[in-house]
């Protein structure tokens, strides 16, 4: 993209030069004209001289143009490049699906696992509050 811009400058900078070039030839050839050509002659090459004017003029306002939309170009490009570095990072700090599942996999097992011991102990438990009632109760029959 940098490499367009500095194209499309150096183009603009050639069309200046030659816009420049041009007024300095007319300019030169309507000195030599009003000098050596008489008056009907001297008429022409005045409204031809008028007529390149007019060309030169626009194309000066076209190089105008041309260099301001140039320029404006170049800071949306400036501004979207500081936009993707921005985004570069933050996409870089992402955690990626396949870490994120592997994770989560993991973890899931984990849970899995602890819920499957939970249910296991609280069996346990249940079991041993049994046996603790019953002999409480044995107890209770064999002190009266």
């Amino acid at each position: 993209m940098q490499g367009q811009i500095t194209s499309t400058n150096t183009s603009v900078s050639t069309l200046s030069q030659t816009v420049d070039s041009l007024s300095s030839t007319i300019s030169n050839v309507q000195t030599t004209y009003l000098k050596k050509a008489d008056a009907s002659t001297t008429y022409a090459t005045s409204s031809t001289v008028s007529t390149l004017s007019q060309t030169l003029s626009g194309l000066s306002s076209t190089v105008t143009s041309v260099q301001s939309t140039v320029s404006s170009q170049g800071s949306t490009i400036s501004s979207h490049t500081s936009s993707i570095s921005s985004l570069t990072s933050s996409i870089a700090l992402k955690l990626d699906s396949t870490t994120f599942n592997s994770y989560k996999t993991t973890n899931d097992t984990n849970i899995t696992s602890i819920n499957n011991k939970l249910n296991s102990h609280s069996s346990s438990i249940t079991v041993l509050q049994d046996s603790i009632t019953a002999k409480l109760h044995k107890l209770k029959l064999i002190m009266l």
